[in-house]
């Protein structure tokens, strides 16, 4: 019955534009938001790929670590190659984190890609 309630509450959230507002709102907390956005994720809203990956251009490490983890559960080529892109750009003390995300929804050849550098952790 809880489940039920929740997956309602959620649906006029979404509705009323609630969670967006929740995900992009500076003034929440970082923690909220990023409840907020998997919960966009979940319900394939299409515009919080662009929005998750303009979040890896933060100076907020609290953001830069939430985009890392919603981009995660978006197994999309335009993911993909953000997250590439930003395990280029980042130093040696990201790029563990960077690589977590990205082996959340690479293929198999784009993984053969990077075994090279998993070595070097």
């Amino acid at each position: 019955m809880r489940v039920l309630e929740l997956e309602k509450s959620r649906d006029r959230a979404l509705k009323n534009g609630n969670l967006w507002r929740a995900a992009i709102d500076p003034t929440s907390h970082w923690l909220f938001r990023a409840d907020a956005m998997r919960e966009l994720v979940k319900v394939n809203d299409p515009k919080i790929e662009d929005y998750v990956i303009s979040l890896l251009t933060t100076d907020d490490i609290d953001q830069w670590f939430t985009a890392l983890e919603v981009l995660s559960l978006i197994p999309t080529e335009k993911v993909r190659l953000a997250l590439m892109s930003e395990y280029k750009r980042v130093d040696r003390v990201h790029k563990p984190y960077v690589m977590r995300a990205l082996v959340g929804n690479a293929s198999q050849e784009q993984l053969e890609m990077f075994q090279p550098t998993t070595y070097d952790f």
